[in-house]
């Protein structure tokens, strides 16, 4: 297999959505200790966001962090390092957040997605 300039970027987030390291969530990208599938693309893109921690005006005492200012979707920079388009955005949200897909089903769809097989010699 051929492997692109976005390869060794999109592996590693697909490892860190089989890792078993993030906790899944729904509706933003962090809350409190939850992931969304994009929130994890944010974390592991390389860029070093921080990511900005905002209280949610909740009884639980929520609290939400967003990327680049962004607590919904990635800030552009992030989608840029793994070549990810707004419909792909859009997918990965609903599978996500509407679809309840696991992480590792996120990951498959990727991998099939990207074309990268599921043993692979780094």
């Amino acid at each position: 297999m051929e492997k692109d300039k976005f390869y060794e970027a999109r592996l590693t987030w697909i490892k860190a959505l089989e890792s078993g390291r993030y906790k899944q969530g729904t509706g933003y990208l962090r809350k409190d200790d939850r992931y969304c599938c994009l929130g994890v693309a944010c974390e592991v893109s390389g860029l070093n966001l921080p990511p900005s921690p905002i209280p949610l005006n909740t009884t639980e005492g929520s609290i939400t962090c967003t990327y680049g200012g962004n607590s919904a979707v990635p800030p552009q920079e992030v989608l840029d390092v793994f070549n990810i388009n707004g419909r792909e955005v859009n997918r990965l949200v609903g599978m996500n957040d509407h679809e309840e897909r696991s992480f590792y089903e996120i990951a498959a769809y990727l991998r099939n997605l990207w074309g990268i097989p599921r043993c692979q010699k780094t």
